[in-house]
């Protein structure tokens, strides 16, 4: 009898949990609706704490080795065209500075930099990364992205958004739609 009493919950531990509950059940929902409405006014919306610390610090290592090699394809780029240029306007070829930024590297700080940063530009990130937004040179697709979006709770925050289940499997439900469709 001491052993039951001594490991037994009191009910009124139940019935604070199912208010809890409910109350979280409601406040989700809340959110949820607020959430839904900022997206579709603003065409974004910011969920916070949905990658812990390290997950952070993982995604920021691929997103940082995606700009360096970004930078680089858009500094080819740049310099095909400017020798291009040349051949076709018949000039000399100047040496255009080849240098990618580097993780960690603060130590290459130009004037033209400081400038470029101030205008909103930039000498050594690529043009598509203005803005914020990723749009070229695969970014849809890097090691950055995929780690993200295959985070489990991400896919949660997803389905809570959009009213829709997600599986483990990777079908996104297909076999539900078929069912229905039946």
């Amino acid at each position: 009898l001491r052993w039951i009493l001594q490991w037994s919950i009191p009910a009124s531990w139940f019935h604070q949990n199912r208010q809890q509950q409910q109350q979280q059940h409601e406040y989700k929902k809340m959110a949820t609706c607020r959430f839904k409405n900022y997206l579709q006014t603003h065409g974004f919306a910011i969920v916070s704490g949905v990658l812990t610390a390290k997950e952070c610090e993982i995604a920021l290592d691929f997103a940082v080795d995606y700009l360096e090699v970004a930078c680089g394809a858009e500094r080819a780029w740049q310099k095909k065209k400017q020798e291009d240029e040349k051949r076709r306007d018949g000039e000399q070829d100047e040496e255009l500075n080849d240098s990618l930024p580097q993780q960690n590297d603060v130590t290459t700080t130009t004037k033209e930099e400081e400038e470029a940063i101030s205008s909103s530009t930039s000498t050594y990130f690529p043009k598509s990364v203005e803005g914020g937004i990723l749009p070229f040179y695969g970014s849809g697709h890097t090691t950055f992205a995929w780690f993200v979006r295959s985070r489990p709770i991400l896919h949660d925050v997803f389905s809570s958004i959009y009213s829709s289940e997600h599986d483990d499997d990777g079908d996104n439900g297909e076999e539900q739609q078929q069912q229905q469709q039946q």
